[in-house]
């Protein structure tokens, strides 16, 4: 990569101030010195950038008198708080366009044009070239690169007016939103040359299509719970974070276990479900709850034993196994009595 050198930065350092205002047009600007001085520069690397900037045009000499700033200069400022056209701003700044034209054509764009779009890199897009006259100049030579959809609509016309044929169209972009956080200043001066700007009109993804880029929205959460002790469910449905409030969601499909229960559906109070089992995102986070249905037919076998005492001493080898079917979430068992032999076992001995 070529260095600039240090009269090209000088240069544009200078011209960094005059677009601030600085310098005044048709004003005499300071001594070599003092320039030099501002700039932080030598004075023979402020001379080349002199050089540079009457070759531009933007500043003259008068002999015995110093250097000056040309009188004209026209200022097209655009505050993207406040979005307007390119023809808008160039009317603004007092030049009238006379001549202008604009060509069309079909092919690919940069890799970062179509990274923006989420395209492959070879996909094709309709580039417009737009060329900006007054006069006596070129004014503005613009570059815009639109997806191929857009294509159909254009062949029908061409527009005079990029901007107004976006704000127009709404191909394709249904689910997104302008960003102004995103968006540059164009604050452009033009000079005797041509002057190439490039305004960068982002747009970022609005899901909920409410005019706000979703990455600056609030975020809320789908949490689903078990209703039941630690350990108890099985396949309970993931919480899904990063939901925005308005869009359409779906209750989870997904059907938790339990031994001994019957799942039987998920109720919630924070936000009305439809019959289709969808819903809309409020402003805040929302969780289903599990019901469930004890399943009287899900038991499991379990079993005691009896063992039989003789005035306080143990009878060795008899002992009796009682088994029973209990709930499977049952850990409790219920002697049963009539399994238990209370009468008659021993002879001269009673229960």
């Amino acid at each position: 990569m070529r260095t600039k050198s240090s009269a090209l930065r000088a240069k544009e350092e200078f011209l960094a101030l005059y677009h601030d205002g600085k310098f005044e047009p048709g004003t005499r600007i300071p001594s070599e010195s003092s320039m030099a001085e501002m700039l932080g520069v030598s004075r023979e690397t402020w001379r080349k950038a002199l050089g540079l900037l009457r070759g531009d045009g933007i500043v003259y000499s008068r002999h015995g008198s110093g250097t000056y700033l040309t009188e004209k200069r026209h200022r097209i400022a655009n505050d993207l708080s406040q979005l307007k056209s390119l023809s808008r701003m160039i009317a603004e700044a007092g030049l009238v366009e006379e001549g202008s034209s604009m060509t069309c054509t079909v092919g690919p764009a940069p890799a970062e044009v179509a990274g923006f779009y989420g395209l492959p890199e070879q996909s094709e897009f309709v580039i417009l070239q737009h060329i900006r006259r007054t006069v006596e100049q070129v004014m503005v030579v613009s570059l815009a690169y639109l997806p191929e959809r857009y294509a159909d609509r254009l062949a029908q016309q061409m527009p005079q007016s990029l901007f107004q044929f976006l704000e127009q169209t709404t191909v394709g972009t249904e689910n997104y939103a302008f960003d102004e956080g995103a968006a540059n200043v164009l604050n452009t001066t033009i000079f005797e040359d041509v002057t190439k700007n490039v305004l960068k009109v982002h747009y970022a993804k609005d899901e909920n299509g409410d005019g706000t880029p979703d990455y600056k929205e609030n975020k809320y959460t789908i949490t689903y719970a078990a209703d039941a002790p630690d350990g108890e469910v099985t396949g309970l449905p993931k919480a899904v974070p990063g939901v925005l409030a308005g869009t359409k969601q779906t209750v989870s499909a997904v059907k938790p276990t339990r031994e001994g229960y019957t799942f039987s559906g998920w109720t919630t109070t924070d936000v009305e479900v439809k019959d289709d089992k969808t819903f809309t995102m409020p402003a805040k986070n929302v969780t289903f709850t599990a019901q469930w249905a004890k399943d009287e037919n899900a038991t499991k076998k379990a079993s005691y034993s009896v063992e039989y005492y003789k005035d306080g001493e143990e009878v060795v080898g008899d002992t009796q196994t009682v088994q029973q079917k209990i709930w499977v979430g049952d850990n409790i068992l219920t002697v049963n009595k009539e399994a238990i032999n209370t009468t008659d076992k021993y002879a001269g001995y009673v229960f």
